[in-house]
């Protein structure tokens, strides 16, 4: 089995309201978020898991959906009651990692890891 991984980037707003107060991420503020796909399967007759190229449409659905947004916005991050799910960097993975299997499901999706900050990053795989 093959690993590949692609990062792509975008610019959003977001805040996490049910953190106490005086919490530094309660308020409204901002993230260059930088998300990577990871992909692991065998490869084709080309020797690729998956053309890089053959990712641009999430390039092209994070910048239209998830670029300049405020993610608290967003319509994914609701459960099946319709109550708001935190908009935290474990959440964004596992909406993503949801949303890419639902409108790219031949993609041999291994994981989705959201880096907030360069220092900081978390990862969803089932």
């Amino acid at each position: 089995m093959y690993t590949i991984a692609k990062q792509f980037t975008f610019e959003a707003a977001h805040s996490l309201p049910h953190l106490p107060e005086g919490h530094k991420c309660r308020n409204t503020h901002g993230h260059s978020y930088k998300v990577e796909l990871v992909l692991a399967g065998s490869v084709d007759k080309n020797w690729f898991v998956v053309d890089y190229g053959d990712l641009d449409p999430f390039k092209r659905w994070i910048s239209d959906v998830w670029g300049h947004s405020n993610l608290n916005d967003l319509p994914f991050f609701k459960n099946e009651h319709g109550e708001k799910i935190p908009t935290t960097a474990e959440a964004i993975c596992a909406v993503m990692f949801t949303e890419i299997k639902n409108r790219w499901p031949k993609w041999p999706l291994f994981a989705v890891r959201v880096h907030e900050t360069a220092t900081t990053w978390a990862e969803f795989r089932p």
